[in-house]
């Protein structure tokens, strides 16, 4: 395994786990790690690092599927024998899911508190009011672990250091009172309500240690675990409610969809386990899984809804970019006849496509455009094909507000005649990829001749720089010999490289990958987009930013 940069290792005890995963430890030998997993926080956190790292590296590995551009890295040092030993670790589906409940099935049956590093104070408020403070958080005392959550919703936002925005590693998060929400990097979104504790395993995994939790987990994060004292709740692609009682006691109600429920043993193993469908309500305690009290779900906190307020546009703003000289400015002030006008001429203006059956999939109102989930294609696109797009320098500017944390396509540019199948230009929300890339980031993918190859083109990304909820600047430029991306008006990222000009015409998409289907598709809302036939430089893009100065910092 190639590993990441991380806590020296002294003891070898890297070179111990490895043997785990390798599978070539004896009995006995198992038997003593187990225990010291049991008693020793330190090794545990290592142990949990390594697992991440070894799951991270199998599943950009073996996954069928080739990405959209980049290559996909060799994982040195990964013999047949431990892909064997990895394909046993998928068994249940997700590879990190499972290794977390390898984590949880070696962990006390009422967990115990977490080794935690110190934060600044302020990330945690001073050491005299820390206790008062309605919201902490104490990262686990793990090095070089990335981030698996963002807050996207905080009822109280005066606890200095902590709200909406913040990216949180693993580690412990505490409500006094009040409503929080965060959408872990998978998709998997829980609203926590005080008081109430939460331990942040992983982007698949999480334990409530007391309180009350709701979970929702699309499609994309199949497989979220959330663990109680009690019990494991394996989710099954649903919605559903989660209370610890002071005495360990788990409720647990499914919303909507099915989970699997499992009561642990005193080793944390599971006795017994069964599925519950929509409307079903259980509790898991001492005594087995029984039917609990019929609460109706209101013993569950809601989730926020996120905000939905306009782009504040200034005039100063609409004036500034019409004087950049787009040859496309789509400002979605309303939609007539299936259209929106290009401010710039009377060519290229956006078409609405839509779904007959799923007319609200698509929405242009209060000036912005709305993508909501659907079966069905639903995209923007010019009346027609864009002639001579990548002969010569061009700009892509928009304003994004990703509705969740997901793998999300913003724009696609592709061949004129082409499905979606060979893209030329991608910008996407990259989440959860086949790619190496912090979540939650930005992509801008340029490459030529058009491929859907997973190794033709340059990614570049903007690191951790999407949050629900949030309206962001987006701007992607092809100039003379580079490639750059901008978010919120800053260069977040720039490559040198051999670039090619020729006159083909393009089509272009708002909303989803491919003319058909609903793969990727953008959730969320679209505004001012504005497509160039030259670069921008980095000090026009800091002043566009700059006329709707805070409309990306929050609401």
């Amino acid at each position: 395994m190639s590993d990441a940069p991380g806590p020296r290792d002294p003891s070898g005890d890297d070179a111990l786990l490895r043997r785990l995963f390798d599978g070539m430890l004896s009995p006995d030998e198992f038997d003593a790690l187990q225990a010291r997993l049991v008693s020793d926080p330190d090794f545990r956190a290592r142990y949990v690092h390594l697992v991440d790292l070894e799951a991270g590296l199998y599943e950009a590995s073996s996954l069928p599927d080739r990405p959209e551009g980049g290559s996909r890295p060799s994982p040195r040092g990964m013999s047949p024998r431990r892909f064997g030993q990895a394909a046993l670790l998928i068994a249940l589906g997700s590879v990190c899911a499972v290794a977390a409940m390898l984590l949880f099935s070696l962990l006390p049956a009422t967990p115990e508190r977490p080794q935690q590093a110190e934060v600044p104070a302020e990330e945690s408020g001073s050491p005299e009011n820390v206790a008062d403070t309605p919201l902490q958080f104490r990262p686990l005392k793990i090095e070089d672990t990335p981030p698996v959550a963002v807050l996207t919703y905080v009822e109280d936002p005066q606890q200095a250091g902590i709200g909406v925005g913040t990216r949180l590693h693993p580690g412990t998060l505490t409500i006094r009172q009040g409503r929080v929400q965060l959408d872990f990097f998978t998709g998997a979104r829980v609203s926590l309500e005080g008081p109430a504790e939460l331990l942040i395993i992983s982007k698949d995994a999480a334990t409530l240690l007391s309180g009350r939790a709701a979970a929702r987990v699309p499609d994309s994060a199949r497989g979220f675990v959330l663990k109680t004292p009690e019990a494991a709740v394996v989710d099954l692609g649903t919605e559903f409610g989660v209370t610890v009682a002071e005495d360990g006691a788990t409720d647990v109600e499914v919303l909507e969809g099915e989970v699997e429920v499992s009561r642990l043993g005193d080793d944390g193993n599971t006795l017994h386990s069964l599925e519950l469908a929509e409307a079903q309500r259980m509790r898991v305690d001492a005594t087995g899984i029984v039917p609990a009290p019929n609460e109706g779900g209101a013993g569950f906190p809601a989730f926020a809804e996120l905000s939905t307020t306009p782009l504040p546009v200034t005039p100063a703003y609409v004036d500034a970019i019409r004087q950049s000289g787009p040859v496309i400015y789509w400002r979605f002030e309303e939609e007539v006849d299936g259209q929106v006008p290009n401010e710039m001429s009377p060519l290229w203006p956006a078409g609405i496509t839509r779904g007959d059956a799923d007319p609200d999939s698509l929405q242009v109102r209060r000036g912005f455009a709305s993508f909501h989930r659907s079966a069905s294609s639903r995209y923007v696109a010019p009346s027609e094909s864009l002639a001579g797009f990548n002969d010569g320098p061009f700009t892509i500017e928009m304003w994004i507000r990703p509705a969740e944390m997901n793998y999300m396509t913003c724009l696609s540019i592709v061949p004129e005649g082409d499905d979606g199948e060979n893209h030329i230009t991608v910008i996407e929300v990259a989440n959860r990829t086949h790619l190496f890339h912090e979540p939650g980031s930005l992509r801008f993918l340029h490459r030529f001749p058009p491929s859907k190859s997973w190794e033709a083109g340059t990614n570049l990304f903007a690191g951790g720089t999407c949050i629900p909820g949030q309206w962001q600047h987006v701007v992607a430029v092809k100039g003379d010999g580079v490639l750059e991306l901008y978010s919120n008006g800053r260069l977040k990222r720039s490559v040198a490289l051999e670039l090619t000009d020729e006159p083909d015409p393009y089509q272009l998409y708002l909303g989803q990958l491919r003319m058909r289907g609903s793969e990727r598709q953008f959730i969320g809302a679209i505004d001012e987009f504005a497509l160039y036939d030259r670069a921008l430089t980095a000090g026009e893009v800091e002043a566009h930013y700059r006329l709707i100065d805070g409309a990306a910092g929050g609401e």
